[in-house]
């Protein structure tokens, strides 16, 4: 399965998502699927990518650990971001109050199947 068929599948299983994207660590999409054709994922995963390297540094200080995932909550949106492997992270935007949950979940699932993939 392609990777665009992976984010397409996850779109369809989780409602109110905006848009899910495979980034790598330094903020470009690899691939992206949008549920709203104007939605501008450059933009989130850029800036939301900078988030692993606070996370990872945080968690190294503290002697917790690395990130395996961030999660922020918006007032119009929540943002998971999942870590496929330590070059690349998923990302999905879900509209606030909705489906966080499922979104997880199936963030989750898709991350451990593409780092499969992208190990193969």
């Amino acid at each position: 399965m392609s990777f665009r068929e992976h984010l397409k599948n996850m779109a369809e299983k989780v409602e109110d998502l905006s848009g899910v994207a495979i980034a790598d660590m330094d903020g470009m999409i690899i691939e992206e699927y949008k549920v709203e054709p104007d939605f501008d994922m450059a933009m989130l995963v850029a800036e939301y990518g900078t988030f692993w390297y606070s996370a990872d540094k945080a968690g190294l200080s503290c002697d917790i650990g690395l990130a395996n995932e961030v999660c922020v909550f918006t007032e119009k949106a929540t943002v998971v971001i999942r870590k496929i492997s330590q070059e690349y992270f998923l990302l999905l935007v879900i509209a606030a109050g909705k489906g966080f949950g499922k979104g997880r979940f199936h963030a989750r699932m898709i991350a451990d199947l593409l780092e499969e993939e992208i190990e193969a």
